[in-house]
């Protein structure tokens, strides 16, 4: 009897022991092993987000290179045209007259005095807007006449003049002269980088 009840004295005290250790077991997956992978999910979650902003991040950086490039190939084509085709009016006025005079003689036409004016802008001096130069806009309204076939290709050669001409405005009637003789009236302007000297001026000047 005794062994008996010692037996089973011992029997419960090792019942109660596994159970402590089952329920050591679950209190410890529940609070250990389940959260590190709930843990782990999250951080899982997380490294996606940040790979997809970084992806993101590199997109941008292509971009904003590109853009880079593309300020740097616009800043190098302000240069060369400044440089080698608008320069001043100082050095480029006179090369813009003459080149009008032998188109206009090219083409068999006949020509009166033509006005002209200028125009600076922008008005004021706004570095800090972008605007590195101040540029002159020159106005000239050249009174022609001429055929029909001299005023077109006429026309076509302003466009293609190395002058940096532009074709503004024309007006076209008839002349007094009669038969196929038309009277031209065309508005052309040119652009200039300005300097210190070039200041706003009334419009109506002469050549």
């Amino acid at each position: 009897m005794n062994l008996d009840r010692l037996l089973r004295r011992w029997f419960f005290y090792a019942a109660a022991v596994l159970v402590l250790l089952l329920c050591g077991n679950v209190l410890l997956y529940y609070f250990g092993v389940s959260r590190i992978s709930t843990s782990a999910v999250s951080v899982a979650r997380a490294v996606k987000q940040n790979q997809v902003s970084i992806q993101k991040l590199e997109v941008q950086e292509k971009g904003l290179q590109a853009l880079v490039v593309r300020y740097r190939k616009g800043e190098q084509s302000v240069k060369a045209l400044c440089d080698d085709y608008l320069k001043t009016r100082e050095i480029r006025f006179v090369g813009v007259q003459k080149n009008l005079q032998a188109l206009i003689q090219k083409n068999g036409m006949e020509t009166e005095t033509f006005r002209y004016g200028y125009k600076v802008f922008p008005r004021d001096n706004n570095a800090d807007k972008g605007w590195k130069h101040r540029y002159l806009r020159v106005d000239l309204q050249v009174p022609l006449s001429g055929s029909y076939p001299q005023i077109k290709k006429f026309l076509a050669d302003v466009q293609k003049s190395h002058q940096f001409l532009i074709l503004r405005d024309l007006g076209i009637s008839s002349s007094s002269a009669g038969g196929s003789v038309l009277k031209l009236r065309v508005d052309i302007s040119t652009y200039f980088v300005a300097t210190p000297d070039d200041l706003e001026p009334s419009p109506g000047g002469r050549t």
